[in-house]
């Protein structure tokens, strides 16, 4: 693993800047299938008040799969996250993205969570951030690599 400041997954076609200060925890490689969310990439901020965290994954859904209910149930050491907002359709560098919000309580901890999700045919690449409910600077940090994505 690398601190770089640029992270870059050739065969999945993709390449993002790393929030400043930020350290590399997790890497992995892109699987054949993926029914299950497989890791890719994990960043953990520790120069906040509180640990953040930003996490790439690659799963294979049906094209009518609700990511909002995929997104809802148990993951991050909570059970349960609730939508705090609509879906939102956007674009980065020309592709197309979804955001999703949620929020829950995790080990006493108010947690927010967002996921833009890239569509490429049946595999998503999901980008999921995980921050203190209320840590604006982690959730900015976080957009901002996301913002930053460019894909092949």
């Amino acid at each position: 693993m690398r601190d770089e400041p640029v992270y870059q997954n050739g065969e999945a076609g993709f390449r993002f800047q790393v929030p400043e200060g930020w350290t590399q925890v997790a890497k992995g490689d892109i699987p054949g299938q993926a029914p299950q969310p497989h890791l890719l990439v994990e960043y953990k901020g520790f120069n906040m008040d509180q640990p953040a965290g930003l996490q790439v994954t690659a799963v294979d859904l049906p094209i009518n799969t609700s990511l909002e209910k995929y997104l809802s149930g148990p993951s991050f050491g909570s059970e349960i996250w609730r939508p705090t907002a609509k879906a939102e359709r956007f674009q980065v560098n020309g592709i197309e993205a979804t955001r999703l919000s949620f929020e829950s309580k995790a080990r006493q901890e108010n947690l927010a969570r967002e996921v833009v999700a890239f569509r490429r045919k049946e595999r998503v690449y999901l980008f999921t951030g995980i921050f203190a409910l209320g840590d604006t600077k982690s959730r900015e940090q976080i957009r901002g690599a996301v913002k930053s994505t460019i894909w092949k």
